[in-house]
């Protein structure tokens, strides 16, 4: 066997390249695009939100009067417990809503309800205001 130098197997690789036939490379067909059309949200993608106020009026005693200034329901709140005698035991507003001090609920809730008057976040103070004045008035 014989010995080729790395300069003949260069020389030899070099003759090869040049002899064969070139490959053509043919370009794909362009793709042309009429107009770019935005994809629509799917039903389910959008946020599911209630929007017919229809249908939250009555959840948790809400009426027409939650909205605006509460002043005159704060008033008739205040000049009811200022009529009273408040009484010193507890009192169940509901499964979970517990009184163990009423005199400190009343003016911890009021404080709330004059300082965030006519914000629905703070509804829920008013709203157990009422409730204790309903079930005291019985």
């Amino acid at each position: 066997m014989t010995e080729k130098s790395i300069s003949d197997i260069l020389k030899n690789s070099l003759v090869k390249v040049k002899t064969e036939k070139p490959i053509e490379v043919k370009s794909p067909v362009p793709i042309v695009v009429a107009e770019i059309v935005k994809p629509q949200p799917r039903i389910e993608d959008k946020p599911k939100m209630l929007t017919d106020t229809s249908t939250t009026s009555n959840i948790s005693g809400r009426t027409g009067k939650s909205q605006g200034n509460w002043d005159e329901r704060i008033l008739k709140i205040e000049t009811f417990f200022n009529s009273i005698d408040l009484p010193s035991g507890e009192i169940r507003l509901s499964k979970s809503e517990v009184i163990t001090d009423v005199q400190k609920f009343i003016n911890s809730h009021l404080d709330q309800v004059k300082r965030h008057n006519g914000k629905m976040t703070f509804e829920a103070y008013l709203l157990r205001l009422e409730k204790l004045r309903s079930i005291m008035s019985l």
